[in-house]
């Protein structure tokens, strides 16, 4: 595992990676996001309400279901 050297002021500001900016997250506005969104093809598409309305939960499996169905 590599080590991971951070200088005082990193550490301080917290800008280094894993940590979360909440601050900066917070002062995002919805076309923000929806930039971000529009100008990297890798993220998914922002959802919208007639997503939400299509999505169906799912129960989770119980454990000895999973098995028997791996086992045929």
């Amino acid at each position: 595992m590599p080590t991971i050297v951070r200088s005082r002021q990193d550490i301080e500001t917290r800008r280094y990676p894993g940590v979360i900016d909440r601050e900066r997250v917070d002062a995002l506005t919805d076309e923000d996001i929806r930039r971000q969104i529009a100008r990297d093809p890798d993220l998914a598409p922002e959802l919208t309400e007639a997503d939400f309305a299509r999505a169906r939960t799912k129960p989770p499996l119980i454990r000895s279901k999973i098995a028997a169905e791996e086992t045929g």
